[in-house]
């Protein structure tokens, strides 16, 4: 019979059958993971983490960098707006 809590009777037993109960039911609830596979999952889990964060970091500075241009563009046409160099298009307006 196989080891399991209910049919384990705690008065009657000493620590040593107790421990080794506890052991065989945590080893049968184990034993279906292979240590490798789950090693070999967790790694490429970790290196699509990775990508996945490069990629967005460097989306997110490529937003930054296009922000900066058009802001740097748009004050330029503001200042050239000032001293009357630059006349607004239609619909145009700074920040």
């Amino acid at each position: 019979m196989s080891a399991t809590m209910k049919n384990f009777q705690f008065t009657q037993t000493n620590f040593d059958e107790f421990y080794n109960t506890i052991c065989d039911i945590e080893s049968r609830q184990t034993s279906w993971i292979n240590e490798e596979y789950a090693e070999e999952i967790a790694e490429l889990k970790w290196q699509r983490y990775c990508e996945k964060k490069k990629k967005d970091d460097y989306q997110s500075k490529l937003k930054n960098k296009k922000y900066l241009q058009f802001r740097e563009l748009d004050l330029r046409r503001k200042l050239l707006n000032r001293i009357g160099k630059y006349e607004l298009e239609e619909g145009e307006i700074f920040e």
